[in-house]
């Protein structure tokens, strides 16, 4: 028996409400939410294709690793740990300004995430522009 859930749209920053239709812990169809008072029914292209990206066959939902000339898939403890190291290594060798975090997401998430990593590796932090 599927169930409908008020959510929002976390693609971009005006975050339209939408109606998700949820079955058995699975998305089953987001629609724009036509009674909330701000968004009014709006939901953009992209948060409806939310689901098209979920469901598309081609998307990864677990790390994998490059061993060889294949990908083998590894646990997320495991992706974490690699890329810290790496991140680590590579500050080590040419120092806080060598890498910068980079977000296609909403400026209120860049902002949040941008904070978390310049604290989490100590990188030099990056002004946001608007």
């Amino acid at each position: 028996m599927s169930e409908l859930k008020h959510t929002f749209c976390r693609v971009c920053e005006p975050s339209c409400a939408l109606i998700a239709e949820v079955s058995d812990g699975g998305l089953i169809s987001l629609k724009p939410d036509r009674e909330h008072p701000m968004t009014k029914g709006f939901a953009c292209h992209k948060g409806l294709a939310t689901l098209d990206l979920h469901k598309d066959p081609d998307r990864l939902n677990y790390p994998q690793k490059k061993v060889g000339e294949a990908f083998e898939r590894i646990s997320w403890d495991e992706a974490g740990r690699d890329i810290a190291a790496r991140l680590a290594d590579i500050k080590a060798r040419y120092g806080n300004d060598a890498v910068a975090p980079v977000s296609a997401l909403s400026i209120r998430e860049k902002t949040s995430r941008s904070r978390a990593l310049v604290r989490l590796f100590r990188f030099t932090p990056i002004p946001m522009c608007t």
